[in-house]
């Protein structure tokens, strides 16, 4: 059964710790209100978790009130041995649109040593295909397979939201196929020419029929100095870097310099 995404809870970055011992640590103010509710004392809860190949992990969640914390434990090494992480990945927890019960969840991952292009060969394998690219270089836009093109408009600029046409999320983010009754979609992360990450939030407008892209989409316009008839282009990263998780770059337009 597959399980489409509903709402995004949290991230979590892979520390050496989580990765040598058998647990992955979750503060208590940062994770309390996604997770079951727990007892003031120590409890535990076992929740399920299901991955991009269809996976189901069985875990067991923890809670501690001396150290104010939760804690993954038994299938947490599987999972990340099954999959190959390591330090500095980071891990995306979600609720499934079609959960199976209150303790079910969707978890995704990026590595980042495959963001950075720095994959050692033993380890770059992909675990599926995504395009019949030979190579990856983010800092370069090689390798990676072409999405569409997003030119900008005035309305773009001055509302600080990117429009997307519905059509073009449906055919181009399987990752984010939604039912649009769902609002608030959660989060998109990009990469940039330059290496550098973007972290933006997909909605669905109503009005406009549209997708609409906000929080660091305005910053990273900013950053590289577009405007208006400049022309945004996403792509998908070669390599298995999460359902969420594209490239992102820029074209400008001969539009004289200030106009808007």
């Amino acid at each position: 059964m597959e399980f489409e995404k509903g709402s995004f809870l949290l991230e979590m970055q892979l520390d050496p710790t989580d990765v040598k011992r058998n647990e992955l640590v979750f503060p208590y103010d940062e994770a309390s209100k996604y997770f079951p509710s727990v007892p003031s004392r120590f409890s535990e809860r076992n929740v399920e978790f299901s991955d991009h190949l269809k996976n189901r992990w069985n875990m067991k969640l923890s809670y501690s009130h001396i150290d104010r914390e939760f804690a993954l434990t038994d299938n947490w090494v599987d999972f990340l041995d099954r999959h190959r992480l390591d330090r500095k990945d980071v891990i995306y927890f979600s609720i499934p649109s079609r959960r199976l019960h209150d303790d079910h969840y969707l978890i995704e991952y990026v590595r980042r040593a495959e963001i950075a292009g720095n994959v050692p060969e033993a380890t770059a394998t992909h675990e599926y295909p995504i395009c019949e690219a030979e190579s990856m270089d983010l800092r370069q836009g090689e390798g990676n397979c072409f999405l569409f093109k997003l030119p900008l408009t005035k309305n773009d600029i001055t509302s600080g939201k990117l429009v997307i046409p519905t059509k073009e999320v449906k055919d181009n983010f399987p990752g984010t196929d939604i039912p649009p009754e769902i609002e608030n979609l959660g989060n998109l992360w990009f990469v940039d020419k330059r290496n550098n990450s973007w972290q933006m939030k997909l909605m669905f407008d109503y009005q406009a029929d549209a997708y609409l892209v906000t929080d660091e989409s305005m910053k990273f316009v900013k950053e590289h100095g577009l405007k208006a008839m400049d022309v945004i282009e996403l792509y998908e990263p070669v390599g298995s870097l999460g359902a969420r998780h594209f490239v992102i770059d820029h074209v400008k337009s001969d539009t004289a310099p200030g106009e808007i």
